[in-house]
């Protein structure tokens, strides 16, 4: 791809049916190299967890209202806006003036790929206190650290990892496509997830861990 001011092609708005107009504006956004790269519109993204796609929801006078849907890896206020400008350059001047979300919360989030993971069983109290339960004692009867604390503190561990990795994404947003797919599969076992092979083992420390995998590795 060239610079970052690749010329907007103009589109024709039909006085009669300005809404035609704009949503081929938003087609062209979706399909245009730096917003397509957000969107979950091939299938590679589809594999690595993003499915994220806008849609037009309505056109009143000048304003238009956008939809958000799915997972996005990117911050999604910054999609929005990106597609929006796209689609204020494209068509003629005092065409759209204003685009609203439908649904705020459609803004909320970021590198939500991790829902992918959202449907595995989450632990419940009940669970650890099943571990709990089996308490070790060293051989002085002296209580060591308990598997709820230990989970708490190997979940804590997790979670800072989880945000290094959050933060290394974002210093890939400047990546292209291919750049970007190659280092979320990149991500050990990741690319074994979204693909069908066969899992991976328990993750070791370099994973992106997840609360049942450690309670796995503890029992």
């Amino acid at each position: 791809g060239g610079g970052d001011n690749k010329e907007v092609p103009k589109i024709k708005v039909d006085s009669k049916d300005p809404g035609s107009a704009v949503k081929e504006a938003l087609k062209k956004a979706r399909e245009y190299d730096d917003i397509a790269k957000y969107l979950g519109t091939s299938d590679s993204k589809k594999q690595s967890g993003i499915t994220g796609d806008v849609e037009f929801v309505g056109l009143k006078d000048s304003t238009l209202t956008l939809r958000l849907v799915g997972n996005f890896w990117h911050n999604r206020q910054m999609v929005f806006d990106d597609v929006g400008n796209y689609i204020k350059k494209a068509l003629p001047m005092g065409t759209v003036t204003s685009i609203v979300i439908e649904d705020p919360a459609q803004l909320e989030g970021f590198a939500e790929t991790s829902n992918a993971f959202k449907d595995r069983k989450q632990i419940t109290d009940d669970d650890l206190n099943a571990v709990e339960a089996k308490e070790v004692k060293n051989m002085y009867g002296e209580a060591l650290e308990g598997p709820a604390a230990e989970f708490k503190r190997r979940k804590a561990e997790a979670d800072a990892k989880y945000q290094a990795e959050m933060e290394k994404r974002r210093q890939l947003e400047g990546s292209d496509e291919s750049d970007q797919i190659q280092a979320i599969l990149a991500e050990k076992g990741l690319g074994g997830m979204f693909g069908g092979s066969a899992p991976s083992a328990l993750p070791d420390e370099n994973d992106l861990v997840r609360p049942e995998d450690i309670l796995k590795q503890m029992m």
